[in-house]
């Protein structure tokens, strides 16, 4: 019997063990594995961050109908917390559209033609499971009403007039375009597809079943994480040719290697943000200045917002 009790014990600390390292692991934006129900099960997906930013290649292009995506948020995420963008380009630029999961775990569809004429779409009545994967899908539907699909089934419908926009401006997964990536998604995606079209409810439920069509021609992009390796581009699936670039926030003092020049002026990015997102790096970063000057030939060290 204590035999037994303490394989029961062994097996408890290991599984604690193992939670733990799947949601540390969720923040260094490297790739995990989820062996969680639903979509995606047992495979590998992107672990975004607010170090490092994914963004498309170009514009999508033409005006959105549809998105999907397969996602597994934090279970540590609370529900007064945002869940993250799941693929967005807002960023002080419009036209502008964010698919994201706001806080109550809500998926939200944030759409505007200026900045200042924004249409804020919250399913309230959508709850996103924390912990698992789950297919969302998003989609307009005859200029006037905006559904929302879990797991290929149709969860709420909200009236809505969305005007037509192309985003002159690329769009990042995981993340937007908002100085330091302060609304990077809590969690994984394993997939983001756009389309142009409105999907109907069959197509959704095939695609949760099935899989997406790689060659459906409404596709303005389609980019699958399930075998991403944790650095470099990720192809754009469909035809559209629209690759995902990895732009990392920091650098490794090793990849500043001053040879021919005369001079380097160090520039520090907007330290606001520096201090609010990044508390724990203001100091290393002029420190690290102070003590390389001479190697790196700094002339000038300077504050700048970038």
């Amino acid at each position: 019997m204590k035999q037994f009790m303490r394989i029961l014990i062994s097996l408890a600390i290991l599984a604690t063990i193992a939670s733990v390292f799947v949601e540390q692991t969720a923040a260094t934006g490297q790739t995990v594995t989820q062996n969680a129900g639903g979509a995606g099960a047992g495979q590998s997906g992107l672990s975004p961050s607010v170090d490092i930013n994914y963004e498309t290649s170009k514009p999508l292009g033409a005006t959105p109908g549809s998105f999907e995506a397969s996602v597994y948020l934090s279970q540590s995420l609370s529900a007064k917390e945002r869940g993250g963008v799941i693929i967005g380009n807002y960023g002080g630029e419009a036209p502008l559209i964010n698919f994201e999961i706001y806080t109550n775990y809500n998926p939200r569809l944030y759409w505007g033609a200026t900045a200042s004429a924004v249409t804020n779409i919250v399913f309230e009545s959508v709850k996103v499971p924390v912990g698992e994967w789950v297919q969302l899908d998003i989609v307009c539907e005859d200029n006037d009403k905006v559904s929302c699909y879990v797991n290929g089934e149709l969860k709420q419908t909200k009236s809505a007039v969305l005007p037509k926009i192309v985003c002159a401006t690329p769009h990042n997964i995981g993340g937007d375009r908002r100085s330091g990536n302060a609304q990077y998604f809590k969690g994984h995606i394993m997939n983001v597809a756009v389309y142009s079209r409105s999907r109907t409810a069959a197509e959704i439920s095939a695609s949760y079943k099935n899989g997406i069509d790689a060659a459906d021609s409404g596709l303005l992009g389609y980019w699958d994480f399930s075998k991403y390796s944790g650095s470099g581009e990720i192809a754009d699936i469909s035809s559209k040719g629209n690759i995902l670039k990895e732009i990392k926030k920091w650098f490794t003092a090793d990849a500043l290697k001053p040879d021919t020049y005369d001079y380097t002026v160090a520039v520090v990015g907007d330290t606001q943000i520096i201090t609010e997102k990044y508390p724990d790096k203001l100091s290393l970063i002029y420190r690290w200045i102070a003590d390389s000057a001479a190697a790196k030939k700094y002339a000038l060290p300077s504050v700048s917002e970038i």
